[in-house]
């Protein structure tokens, strides 16, 4: 085993009886470059796993038993079955007593909907996963703004529908708004996606586009979409942040614009979260956001974004949920 005795030292004996383990509601898990990253988005944490825990990680949520985990698990890792179990069972206690797990529900016993309440036995100390080093997920910066995310190829021979000046001018109070939230809150994410899940279209009939006007609609908005950002740094960026900070971050809030100004306009955006694939460097971010229409990028570049792997987009279309129970 990878990882140290006292790590995966088995809890007190209890089988765990369940069909497949799941994470709560906002948590989601993405194997990086044999890397593994949790990101809670509830309460804006996320940890980062070694090799081995991302792979007793991956095991515990695709299969529907602890056996078959096992028969995965002996693929990648040198142990006894024995060993193995101990391993997942402690892992799967440890991240119940984090809130990242959906409650186990013995047989017989109804479900318990709500945050786990792990049995005092099995509570021991965070040791198995430890918050990441990088800065936490709210953490931005409003120093500098560039233009240059403007230039989208689009079929400038498509003809768009018609947006009306009232409808442009509640998509950019709606864009306000949000990124009001943004600014105010140090933890965002929450409260920023609930906003976007509450916006009202201004036009139902947008959402039924083909996806290529949607996309190519999408783009012509996208430099109006900017406007709210630019005014709110007309009143200077937070006394919080350094001269000399780079402009990192930036990603968050145009894509949190651009998102609810395409809501309110009443195109199906969603805002992405993701992480890099691959080994990065001092100009590459280890976190980045952008906005999709139709699954494709709106404000970043397809090259750019198969670089990262996606952790969550929210708000949540109804084809993803259907996709997810096909699963």
């Amino acid at each position: 085993m990878s990882r140290s005795g006292e790590d995966t030292q088995a809890l007190p004996s209890q089988e765990h009886t369940q069909a497949r383990v799941r994470l709560t509601p906002f948590v989601a898990f993405a194997r990086v470059d044999e890397m593994g990253v949790l990101v809670n988005a509830a309460s804006d944490l996320y940890y980062e796993l070694d090799p081995c825990q991302s792979l007793l990680c991956s095991a515990l949520l695709t299969t529907d038993t602890v056996e078959d985990a096992i028969v995965l698990l002996r693929q990648d890792i040198e142990g006894s079955d024995t060993e193995l179990r101990q391993a997942l069972e402690a892992f799967q206690d440890h991240l119940e007593h984090l809130g990242l797990l959906e409650p186990t529900v013995e047989q017989g016993a109804s479900p318990d909907h709500g945050y786990p309440r792990p049995r005092p036995s099995m509570i021991r100390p965070a040791v198995i996963v430890q918050p990441a080093l990088q800065s936490p997920l709210w953490v931005r910066s409003w120093q500098r703004l560039s233009w240059d995310i403007f230039f989208a190829k689009q079929n400038m021979s498509m003809v768009c529908p018609h947006i009306s000046c009232r409808a442009r001018m509640r998509a950019i109070i709606q864009a306000i708004h949000v990124l009001l939230i943004y600014r105010r809150e140090e933890r965002w994410i929450a409260p920023c996606l609930r906003f976007l899940e509450q916006i009202r279209p201004s036009s139902s009939a947008l959402s039924s586009l083909p996806s290529d006007e949607m996309l190519s609609l999408a783009r012509r908005e996208l430099l109006t979409s900017q406007v709210p950002m630019h005014l709110l740094f007309l009143f200077g960026p937070p006394a919080s942040l350094e001269e000399n900070e780079e402009s990192k971050g930036l990603c968050i809030p145009r894509s949190l614009g651009l998102c609810a100004y395409l809501r309110a306009l009443g195109l199906p955006a969603q805002l992405v979260l993701a992480c890099a694939r691959f080994s990065y460097g001092s100009g590459t971010q280890a976190y980045h956001a952008w906005t999709e229409v139709a699954t494709h990028p709106i404000n970043e570049a397809p090259e750019i974004v198969f670089g990262y792997a996606e952790l969550m987009r929210f708000p949540v279309l109804a084809e993803d949920i259907e996709n997810a129970m096909r699963r």
